[in-house]
């Protein structure tokens, strides 16, 4: 069985699903798969602000790079486009190690995401091509949606409100 690319509506279905999946299992960004309340509520929501703030143009450029890669067919190291689209993964990478870094440092629990983009990110360079946007592995895509996920919830913020102003 061959399997096609995952689509950016494909992406954007399995996202919503997901974070279905997490609100109908209490697990929710913030909520049991997080801490909880108790701990959400100890965390300076004002002090995340510069680094959602820092995020938004990041993930307009992921979504950018998921799309190229799968619109194109770059399914492998084989494929002409394959270096430069790890080159921008890498150059997107460096540019959002600080972003984490720095949400890490204002939430202890996200701290643990430096680590998984980088495995991620080590995979991908090393020619699995599906630890881009798997959802069925902690690929990039899917440690990015969580870690968006906590950013949402950790600032007080309504998904759908976001998805909405992101379109725009």
């Amino acid at each position: 069985l061959v399997q096609r690319p995952l689509g950016k509506r494909d992406l954007e279905q399995e996202a919503a699903v997901r974070a279905e999946r997490h609100r109908r299992q209490g697990r929710c960004a913030g909520e049991q798969r997080s801490g909880g309340r108790e701990e959400r509520a100890a965390i300076d929501s004002e002090a995340l602000e510069p680094c959602f703030g820092e995020f938004l143009p990041l993930n307009r450029r992921f979504k950018e790079l998921v799309t190229g890669a799968q619109q194109g067919g770059i399914t492998g190291a084989d494929h002409a486009d394959w270096p430069a689209l790890l080159a921008s993964m890498r150059a997107l990478h460096a540019s959002f190690a600080p972003v984490v870094d720095a949400a890490g440092s204002v939430a202890v629990r996200l701290a643990n995401y430096r680590t998984r983009f980088e495995t991620a990110l080590e995979a991908f360079a090393a020619g699995d091509h599906s630890m881009l946007a798997s959802p069925l592995k902690d690929s990039y895509h899917t440690v990015w949606f969580e870690f968006h996920e906590e950013l949402i919830a950790l600032t007080g913020r309504d998904r759908a409100i976001e998805e909405a102003s992101e379109a725009q």
